[in-house]
């Protein structure tokens, strides 16, 4: 018999009684609204803490450079408008030079030109602009009030779907009421 079964044998039976001096103090909780709101209030400050604003930036970052670009292409399109209207107006001169015809209008040619730039510029601007009909108000009462519509052809149509189904089931009552025979009464 070992040392350790020897012990246990003689305590087994015993009953203990621990004192209130040496047990532990009570652990202090505080009530579950408070606790909770602890919890909420360390989540937030942890999350707003460590949140980096890098895509934020990025996106901003990526229309600043649009922006430039566009601005850049436009300034392009007016360098070349601008070299493309002098060399017109070179050549008109020459013609004008050797013809002696002043009748060509430059002005004309300049504002068609840069409405073609604007217009390239902002293709997508006319996606939803809307378009004007053909044919005028006249046009379509005219065709109305030519077209002879009689009244009377649909005032006389009284079929209802109803009507059928009501003449159908009191078929069915008479057909049951002659198999049961004349104890069957009709409702």
């Amino acid at each position: 018999m070992s040392w350790k079964q020897g012990l246990d044998c003689y305590t087994d039976s015993i009953k203990v009684k621990i004192s209130e001096k040496y047990k532990p103090p009570l652990r202090i909780n505080l009530p579950m609204t408070y606790a909770q709101r602890l919890v909420l209030n360390k989540q937030t400050q942890d999350s707003n803490l460590y949140y980096e604003f890098g895509l934020e930036n990025s996106v901003l970052d990526q229309i600043k450079a649009w922006r430039g670009s566009r601005h850049q292409m436009l300034q392009e399109r007016k360098i070349k408008l601008e070299k493309a209207r002098d060399e017109i107006k070179e050549c008109l001169q020459q013609i004008e030079q050797k013809t002696g015809n002043s009748t060509i209008n430059t002005k004309n040619i300049e504002s068609s030109s840069d409405n073609a730039v604007y217009q390239s510029m902002n293709h997508h601007s006319n996606i939803l602009t809307p378009i004007p009909l053909s044919c005028t108000k006249n046009q379509v009462t005219m065709e109305v009030k030519d077209k002879n519509i009689n009244i009377s052809d649909f005032e006389n149509d009284t079929y209802s779907p109803f009507d059928n189904m009501e003449l159908k089931s009191i078929n069915d009552i008479e057909e049951l009421a002659q198999i049961w025979g004349q104890s069957w009464k009709l409702f």
